[in-house]
């Protein structure tokens, strides 16, 4: 019932507007008032960005600069963004490497590992196979297959052991 007074009183007020002008920046301070930015917004916005940014910080030090309990500051993010600090920062390394990969030239995988923000190649192996199931040899293959594209002798054996568990 309030929600329908409110789109009275909305509509009542629109009615006498001289244009389209003053009837949008009305709608657009109702809107405003209506849909304000939570309390707090802001600083888990800005926290949420640190995490995934490529020279992000540790989970710890954007925990602190936000200034809550690693407790509290894993329950908000993960009510804010449906994951954990430390899982969001390890898909958005992941979603980094796969971005820059060019599966058409050889890749240096070390050099792309610690580029995507890895401390080192072992690192980027073992997250790469625990978020897509596959390593990354195995992934360029199968992008490369899918290009019509098969992998030339030895060009990723640098970068995998076959099995890091």
């Amino acid at each position: 019932a309030s929600a329908l007074g409110s789109g009275r009183r909305l509509l009542a007020a629109l009615n006498p507007c001289p244009g389209a002008a003053p009837a949008i920046e009305l709608l657009s301070e109702e809107l405003g008032a209506t849909f304000s930015t939570p309390p707090g917004f802001e600083r888990w916005r800005l926290a949420v960005a640190s995490l995934i940014d490529p020279d992000a910080q540790t989970v710890a030090a954007v925990q602190r600069a936000a200034g809550v309990s690693r407790r509290h500051f894993a329950s908000e993010v993960r009510r804010r963004v449906g994951l954990l600090p430390k899982s969001l920062q390890r898909i958005a390394r992941l979603r980094r490497l796969l971005e820059d990969l060019d599966a058409r030239r050889p890749i240096r995988w070390s050099s792309e590992a610690v580029g995507a923000g890895y401390f080192d190649q072992p690192h980027a192996i073992r997250d790469f196979r625990e978020l897509t199931g596959m390593t990354p040899v195995e992934y360029v293959a199968r992008r490369r297959q899918a290009w019509g594209h098969e992998l030339e002798p030895g060009e990723a054996a640098n970068f995998v052991p076959e099995v890091i568990r």
